[in-house]
């Protein structure tokens, strides 16, 4: 959810910068292959690519040797590749936009497809395998299917509680085995194996269906930022919510939430800047009265030593330690971007940064690094989250999720897994590594 994400209009390219500081001269390997790079991940010493009409890319991390598949040369049914994902064997399991979905182990090719086998649309969008190996794939038009490797299941608006239609672009799993499926404009929907749950504006707390960012604390309790409704608090049972009539939130539009080890709220929000909520009382930070450099917050990250670190729209990175403000843009430092839509911090303290149309920067405050992916789709990163294996897990604008672990990218959408829209807009890993993520 990391895998990374691609996109941009004319010849199809992957461009990767090593991992070598911007003050020497990084290395650069091209990749070239189809329309669009749309799936990245990474196993072992390879590297497995796919994307719009360039079918499957094989490339060995280490010499950069390549080898191609697509529906000639082998059993791939179709040429264009939405998602990628390595089963706990080591199979890949390969969706694709109107062949099904490809499980290759490597020297044998099994299709399965609406005509041999319980899945239910051709048009695989996201998939995503949870810790019993089972498969979790959305469809374009069909709704969810499960697969154990035996068994089809198909979950779909007619048969099951699926919120609004039978695109789904989005599937997180989380600690307990539950399925968080965010659609577009219709909020959560929680799945137990048996039960439903809608959560969404018509039957729930939740006031709005677009879901902008999300967080947990540490009683898990689920923050959930809107898009025009204020910031959402919800405990498993009730609903709360804050906006600009009724507390010190100073805009109703969340980009940003983060929790410190005080669980105090951080909340970035777009023309207010950034507000702290301790539970009772509110603090505003803007240009105004502090030294942060746009109100327009994207991105909050918090390190060991509790300082903050924030992404805004036109002015660069800030980092905020309780008192002093030092900002980074291109003009004082060797960041080659203003605009900073995410940031996540690593166990080694080294920010990751999704900087728009400059791919994902890592600073280790002092080197700027580059990794850059361009997509004929999109090129705008809008999230990122690191789990506790240091795996870096991006969302895009039109493009889904990305996993990367220093290596290997793999994308998921809503062709290859149970992703439910290829807006990913926020995205949170709870204590027992479950993703949450919002379209």
């Amino acid at each position: 959810m990391r895998k990374i994400f691609i996109g941009i209009y004319t010849v199809a390219f992957l461009t990767i910068v090593c991992e070598e500081s911007l003050s020497q001269n990084p290395k650069w390997i091209n990749y070239t292959s189809g329309y669009c790079v749309l799936a990245i991940v990474e196993k072992e010493y390879y590297i497995w690519v796919g994307g719009f009409s360039g079918g499957l890319t094989k490339m060995n991390k280490y010499n950069k040797e390549m080898k191609y598949y697509n529906s000639a040369n082998s059993g791939l049914p179709n040429n264009s590749v939405n998602t990628i994902a390595i089963d706990n064997y080591g199979n890949k399991w390969i969706g694709t936009h109107g062949g099904g979905i490809a499980r290759f182990n490597g020297s044998e090719w099994t299709v399965y497809n609406t005509d041999n086998s319980g899945l239910p649309d051709n048009r695989v969008l996201t998939i995503a395998i949870d810790e019993d190996n089972k498969k979790w794939i959305g469809t374009y038009s069909g709704g969810m299917a499960s697969y154990d490797d035996t068994e089809w299941t198909v979950y779909n608006v007619e048969n099951s509680h699926i919120s609004g239609n039978n695109y789904i672009p989005i599937i997180v799993v989380d600690e307990i085995g539950n399925k968080w499926i965010a659609t577009d404009g219709f909020g959560l929907t929680l799945f137990d194996d048996t039960d439903w749950i809608k959560y969404d504006p018509w039957n729930s707390g939740l006031p709005d269906g677009y879901v902008t960012a999300l967080t947990i604390d540490n009683d898990g309790n689920k923050w959930i930022g809107t898009e025009g409704y204020g910031l959402v608090r919800f405990d498993g049972v009730d609903w709360t919510v804050y906006n600009t009539d009724n507390s010190g939130l100073p805009r109703n539009y969340v980009s940003a939430i983060t929790i410190d080890e005080d669980n105090i709220k951080w909340i970035g929000t777009h023309g207010g800047g950034i507000a702290r909520f301790n539970g009772s009382e509110w603090t505003v930070y803007n240009t105004d009265n502090s030294g942060l450099p746009d109100n327009r917050v994207l991105a909050i990250a918090i390190d060991e030593d509790n300082k903050k670190w924030i992404g805004t729209r036109d002015g660069g990175l800030a980092r905020f330690d309780g008192t002093e403000w030092t900002v980074y843009n291109t003009g004082n430092s060797e960041s080659p971007a203003e605009y900073i839509g995410a940031i996540d911090i690593d166990k080694y303290g080294k920010k990751w940064i999704v900087a728009f149309l400059r791919g994902l920067l890592k600073f280790d405050d002092k080197n700027w690094n580059v990794y850059t992916f361009h997509l004929l789709r999109s090129t705008f990163y809008t999230t990122i989250a690191i789990d506790e294996d240091n795996i870096k897990w991006i969302g895009t604008w039109s493009c889904g999720l990305v996993r990367f672990d220093g290596t290997d990218w793999t994308v998921y959408n809503t062709d290859n897994s149970g992703l439910p829209h290829n807006d990913v807009n926020a995205m949170a890993i709870d204590k027992n590594g479950i993703k949450w993520i919002g379209t």
